[in-house]
């Protein structure tokens, strides 16, 4: 499977356990994190080389996404700052809800290394040809094509009031290159192709699995959704769009679900083989917690897994709207990987243990410290200074250094020493960037 991890990433880190059934995600304090008018449906993939390419700064992030008119690219260094690249060519205009899977080697050795899948809105949703595909060399110039599928097991049969009469786009896609070289109708995952897609009945939506030796023609597995909406639940009509997640020999499935429609929240699930799912019972997101910016629709989380020693961290862009803006936000989980016996840690786990003293000591120093001569500080500023664009410039620097050192807290007690260091020398730069103003303001 290629392309479902990346590297070190110091930004926004939660706590997460993944065997109590219901993860926890930090959502990033300045959400939405990619808002240029209008974006939607981010399909997020990360290379350590940066993909070869040198944009405006370097891209160790890519991000495809739905836009006003079809599907548009923006990157970014750290998964936080993105630059945008603008409307990708190729591509129909009515492309949408794009799937994108990254090979760095190229698939099956060509100079192809982007693939793509979508929907496209001008087709029927009563047809497969409402399912699209588009390939590419540089993620930029696409050349797309028409899909097949199997008589006997089809993706999409037309026919009311099956689950999977209609679609409206893919879900996920893995790739495996040492998959079979013809459909194994035994083993799902040896075929090359492996995909989640949306099925509809033309108002309910569920996930449907079908699977391929090259990504255009494909069979439908089983006869039913793998998952499936939740009578009565929050997700009772609609459980759809998101990405799923493997994590040593078991699988995670974040995504889009609600009663209304599939953009009220996002859900969890978990399975030991990617086809049965085991849903928690509340939602992870939803247009109901009170945050403004994705107050009307909450949904479409695009997870890239990276895994550090004994951590795996799973970083999540999503779609939010306040009824006015539609744009991209982001926020992470974790969770400890077992300890011994693993691939992972050694020489990396030793590196993190021993980077733990430096690290709450740099917290002592640059976050507790700091937080009192700030405080003392702010107490000494007179009322009429208060309303002016240096005294609120202070109190962002404040914020943002609050943060760094409730993120430096967390990723140190999770076992990311390294990452939490970073973040106390981060409130350090924030801390002293606030009290030079401060110290200014109280002359």
């Amino acid at each position: 499977m290629k392309m479902k991890g990346i590297l070190l990433c110091f930004v926004v880190f939660g706590l997460m356990s993944l065997q109590s059934g219901q993860p926890f995600f930090t959502e990033y304090l300045y959400n939405p994190v990619f808002s240029p008018g209008r974006a939607y449906y981010p399909t997020v993939i990360f290379d350590a080389n940066y993909f070869g390419d040198t944009y405006s700064v370097v891209p160790f992030y890519k991000m495809w996404y739905s836009a006003a008119s079809g599907i548009a690219l923006a990157y970014s260094q750290d998964g936080v700052t993105w630059y945008q690249y603008g409307a990708v060519s190729g591509l129909l205009m009515t492309a949408h809800h794009a799937h994108v899977v990254y090979e760095v080697n190229g698939f099956g050795g060509t100079s192809v290394h982007y693939k793509m899948w979508f929907w496209d809105t001008a087709a029927s949703i009563y047809s497969l040809d409402a399912l699209k595909y588009a390939e590419s060399a540089d993620g930029i110039n696409w050349s797309w094509s028409t899909l097949t599928q199997d008589a006997g097991k089809p993706l999409v049969t037309t026919i009311f009031p099956d689950w999977n009469r209609g679609t409206y786009g893919p879900v996920d896609v893995f790739y495996n290159p040492a998959g079979s070289p013809a459909l194994d109708d035994t083993t799902l995952w040896n075929n090359r192709y492996v995909m989640y897609y949306d099925g509809t009945t033309g108002g309910i939506e569920q996930v449907g699995l079908g699977y391929s030796s090259d990504g255009l023609h494909w069979k439908r597995y089983g006869d039913q959704p793998v998952l499936q909406v939740t009578p009565g639940a929050w997700d009772s009509n609609y459980a759809g769009f998101g990405t799923v997640v493997k994590i040593l020999d078991a699988y995670y499935f974040f995504y889009s679900g609600g009663q209304n429609g599939i953009n009220e929240g996002i859900g969890y699930a978990s399975s030991q083989d990617g086809i049965t799912w085991s849903k928690a019972g509340a939602p992870l997101f939803h247009v109901t917690d009170g945050v403004a910016w994705r107050s009307v629709r909450c949904y479409t989380p695009s997870v890239v897994l990276r895994i550090m020693g004994g951590t795996a961290s799973l970083h999540m862009w999503f779609t939010g709207d306040n009824g006015t803006t539609r744009a991209i936000g982001y926020a992470v989980g974790t969770v400890a990987l077992p300890a011994e016996g693993t691939d992972y840690q050694n020489a990396e786990r030793k590196i993190q243990r021993q980077m733990i003293p430096l690290a709450r000591f740099n917290f002592s120093k640059c976050c507790e410290k700091n937080k009192e001569t700030v405080s003392n500080l702010l107490s000494l500023v007179k009322d009429e200074k208060k309303d002016t664009p240096e005294y609120r410039e202070a109190l962002s620097y404040v914020e943002k250094a609050r943060w760094a050192c409730s993120r430096s807290s967390v990723l140190t007690s999770s076992g990311n020493a390294v990452a939490g260091n970073r973040s106390a020398l981060e409130a350090c730069e924030l801390y002293a960037k606030a009290i030079e103003i401060l110290e200014r303001l109280t002359t």
